[in-house]
């Protein structure tokens, strides 16, 4: 599968509770080449292609499967510099949303 289907599986992880009034998108950029996104909105995530978001994260497929794995936590793999980013702090609140603890650490 595409990292996209997986970026976009995320939306049904989302904790609503924690999302009240949270709007925001993200931009996934992957070094093969593919771009994805997703919107949190209405307390809903929403897949898009991410061309319009203001954050952006830039990875690898395999950092992206060790951070869906629970092997790699987000804040390691900032800290570290396989994830580059335009604004640590806002990914990791967005990302925060999401009930997959490997995500908010």
């Amino acid at each position: 599968n595409p990292p996209s289907s997986t970026v976009h599986s995320l939306r049904v992880l989302l904790n609503p509770d924690l999302a009240i009034g949270f709007c925001q998108e993200l931009r996934w950029e992957f070094e093969d080449g593919e771009t994805t996104g997703l919107l949190i909105r209405n307390q809903v995530a929403i897949p898009t292609d991410g061309k319009d978001a203001r954050l952006a994260i830039r990875l690898s497929i395999e950092t992206w499967a060790d951070l869906l794995s629970g092997n790699l936590t987000l804040s390691d793999s900032l800290t570290s510099g396989v994830i580059t980013t335009n604004a640590s702090e806002e990914i990791a609140k967005f990302l925060s949303h999401f009930d997959l603890p490997s995500l908010s650490q």
